[in-house]
């Protein structure tokens, strides 16, 4: 998938799975219990996108920036989480997944 713009769309539920994405928009869309496993991202950006019980496993996210996102109760592993960007209200989320608790 190239150059593609995804504005104000519900995607719930969509399988990305295996796709190879190329300069694409994510803007103030539903996202929500999708999921991108073994995906490749490359030029990617995302404006106000609930990924709300999503799933990115074996998905890069070096240098995607999920920080106007909600990622409440997505599923990562630790070789998705590797350099993405986040906020610090959800880094609190995503320490879990180094077995750390939060007091």
């Amino acid at each position: 998938m190239k150059k593609i713009e995804f504005m104000k769309v519900s995607a719930r539920y969509i399988n990305m799975s295996g796709t190879k994405i190329n300069n694409m928009k994510i803007i103030d869309s539903d996202f929500s219990e999708s999921s991108f496993i073994e995906s490749s991202f490359k030029n990617i950006e995302l404006m106000d996108v609930k990924f709300n019980k999503a799933e990115f496993l074996k998905t890069l996210l070096k240098g995607v920036d999920f920080s106007s996102s909600d990622i409440t109760d997505v599923m990562f592993d630790l070789i998705s989480v590797k350099g993405m960007i986040v906020n610090q209200f959800q880094c609190v989320e995503l320490v879990g997944l180094l077995g750390v608790c939060v007091k």
